[in-house]
């Protein structure tokens, strides 16, 4: 369940199951799509989840094309890069220290090995005093075992050749290095390695707006998506959606939305960002382009029959409800 929750496909609390982003998205498709289109949708947006929930471990074993000791290095600088630079942006021991910790990989020889995301840290202690930086402290040895490896390849060259990013030899597709670059583009990346950072939806308090205004190289899903898009279906975004027409599309996907739980319609009044750009990307997968919702929230409220209410939201980014003007 941990994967179905962290891929936002699902979640089961108190013995409830709920849909999340990804599983509401891909349950329109199947309901409202046809087969073709739901199958591509799946593929862009299992790629996209996967990287944003494992990129740091799933791009750097693609680069490496599955040979355990490029892997192993690449690992390696990705974890001296992500320090470098949380180091030039957190300044006192117990930052530090806490970097060293949430920023790392298993290591223990007899631990079969398990990942650790810098998100995962509680930030908010940032906000208390610290002591100056020591330049005594040390960063600790970098060393990546081997029952880690073991475990971590095999998973992931099954997701990288299921989605047809590697071939069966583990070897990188031409799908796989157009994506490995669109990261680059985005700058989810340190000297050879790749370095996939938090949201900037997950991002919120004054403390990070200062470290994003300090270089913090945060990208939204929507960034991710249309990198994923652009490889994938070899399209990026596109404004051949009018204003008028994009409203109406919204419409349309938060009736389907409603639909999928008539149980739980009332509480559905409000459609999420995240569901809302994950169903766009059928327009890539016809050929007309991803459009950029985040790009036209003014003119979408603005435009008249429909009565678009935007609701900015800490969890969803973005809602998005009907009414009269």
């Amino acid at each position: 369940m941990d994967v179905f929750r962290a891929l936002e496909i699902v979640d089961a609390r108190r013995g409830e199951v709920t849909a999340l982003a990804l599983g509401d998205a891909l349950g329109i498709f199947a309901a409202f799509s046809e087969e073709n289109e739901l199958s591509q949708a799946a593929r862009l947006l299992l790629t996209t989840e996967f990287i944003w929930a494992d990129g740091d471990i799933f791009l750097n074993a693609i680069a490496a094309e599955f040979q355990a000791d490029e892997f192993r290095d690449r690992l390696g600088r990705l974890l001296e890069s992500k320090w470098t630079t949380l180091e030039s942006l957190l300044l006192s021991d117990n930052l530090r220290k806490s970097i060293y910790g949430a920023v790392t990989i298993e290591t223990q020889p007899t631990n079969k090995g398990s990942q650790s995301k810098f998100g995962e840290i509680d930030l908010n202690r940032l906000l208390v005093k610290r002591l100056p930086l020591r330049s005594s402290l040390d960063r600790p040895t970098v060393a990546i075992s081997d029952s880690y490896l073991r475990k971590a390849l095999p998973r992931r060259k099954a997701w990288a050749i299921s989605l047809g990013i590697s071939n069966d030899d583990g070897t990188i597709t031409d799908d796989g290095k157009a994506l490995l670059e669109g990261m680059v583009s985005l700058n989810q990346c340190g000297p050879s390695t790749f370095t996939v950072w938090p949201l900037v939806h997950e991002l919120q308090s004054a403390l990070f707006t200062s470290m994003r205004a300090r270089g913090f190289p945060s990208v939204t899903f929507f960034d991710l998506l249309s990198a994923t898009t652009s490889a994938l279906v070899k399209t990026g975004t596109s404004n051949t959606l009018g204003v008028d027409e994009l409203a109406r599309e919204i419409q349309h996907i938060h009736c389907d939305y409603q639909k999928l739980n008539t149980a739980k319609r009332i509480v559905r009044s409000e459609l999420p960002l995240r569901v809302l750009e994950r169903c766009l990307v059928k327009f890539a997968i016809r050929g007309q382009g991803l459009p950029s919702v985040r790009d036209s929230i003014e003119e979408l409220q603005a435009a008249h029959p429909y009565g678009i209410r935007v609701r900015a939201s800490r969890v969803a980014e973005y809602a998005f409800s009907f009414g009269g003007k």
